[in-house]
């Protein structure tokens, strides 16, 4: 099945609200559960040769990001509020000397990429949490609605059929990762997580 088929059989079935849409875009390197459009999915059409599991697993964590709490969303409205107040003030302050405004803000710059690179390393722990509940919610419904014995191999199929082929990072995405540690936790440790609760608790049961 293609990827447009696979979210109409999880949105007939309610594991995907009805309200959603999904879309093939150019500009996403996979699977991506929009940030602004809430109500979206995209995808990119060389992956509709995929399994059917791999599918779900795929869009159920994109609509997992929608339906948890997103620590990364609040992160970057609190960077936001915070940089467009402080602009806001700098307005304020420097209105009988419009001519210093743009120097101002210009001069702020670096301290607004400091704050958003800083925020996004303080709170790095919690942007992974952001990952592991889509995949706890994806693994989960493919456990208890389609019969996966054991999600975590769903769902390292999916990361490795998702990963590039060749991994030419560049430097700057290189250096990104090396301070920040990456918005997204190792595929090894997304694996062993729904291995070590999803798996699990059907054993248990």
């Amino acid at each position: 099945m293609t990827v447009k088929a696979i979210f109409q059989e999880l949105r007939s079935n309610g594991f995907i609200r009805k309200s959603k849409r999904c879309r093939w875009s150019p500009f996403v390197s996979n699977f991506k559960a929009g940030m602004l459009f809430r109500r979206t999915i995209f995808y990119n059409k060389k992956y509709d040769n995929l399994d059917d599991d791999t599918l779900r697993f795929a869009l159920l964590h994109e609509e997992g990001h929608h339906r948890g709490r997103q620590y990364i969303t609040l992160i970057l409205i609190i960077d936001i509020a915070v940089i467009v107040s402080s602009i806001l003030l700098v307005i304020w302050k420097a209105n009988s000397a419009r001519d210093m405004i743009e120097p101002i803000v210009w001069g702020l710059l670096p301290i607004y990429i400091w704050l958003l690179l800083a925020s996004l390393k303080v709170f790095n722990k919690y942007i992974h949490e952001d990952e592991f509940e889509a995949d706890a919610f994806a693994a989960r419904i493919l456990r208890d609605s389609y019969g996966i014995g054991k999600p975590s191999e769903i769902v390292d199929r999916t990361l490795k059929a998702l990963a590039p082929k060749e991994k030419h990072d560049p430097i700057g995405y290189r250096l990104f990762r090396l301070l920040l540690g990456g918005l997204h936790p190792s595929d090894e440790e997304r694996v062993r997580r729904i291995a070590e609760t999803i798996d699990a608790e059907r054993t248990r049961k």
